[in-house]
């Protein structure tokens, strides 16, 4: 894992404090003659499930067709007697899902529709 990764992972930057927190976290490490800490991603990925929910992910946008959600398009939800346009929006890390513009409930619109067929 990559110096900021191994920040990320153990919310350290001393080398000995994040050995300290791994041993805690039970995840398997070695510390280089340099006081550096090294951990296989692949350890890392199998205890956490990183990339079973990386392959999750890209299984379920492979599944939508995002380009139905294009600007010549308007979608709409309608509950409470209130109406609120379905927005497509995307994380930083480039993951998509579905919203509702702003609307004055707290109720969860999408939730309220039907089962697509």
């Amino acid at each position: 894992m990559t110096a900021e990764e191994m920040v990320e992972l153990s919310g350290k930057r001393k080398h000995h404090s994040q050995a300290k927190v791994l041993r805690a976290m039970v995840v398997e490490h070695v510390i280089r003659p340099d006081g550096r800490v090294l951990v296989l991603r692949q350890h890392v990925e199998q205890l956490f499930g990183a990339k079973a929910e990386a392959d999750r992910d890209s299984d379920a946008d492979s599944l939508i067709n995002w380009n139905a959600a294009s600007p010549q398009w308007s979608f709409y939800v309608v509950g409470g007697g209130q109406t609120a346009e379905v927005l497509v929006w995307q994380t930083p890390q480039g993951h998509k899902f579905l919203r509702t513009g702003r609307d004055s409930t707290t109720a969860d619109n999408l939730l309220s529709l039907a089962e697509c067929p």
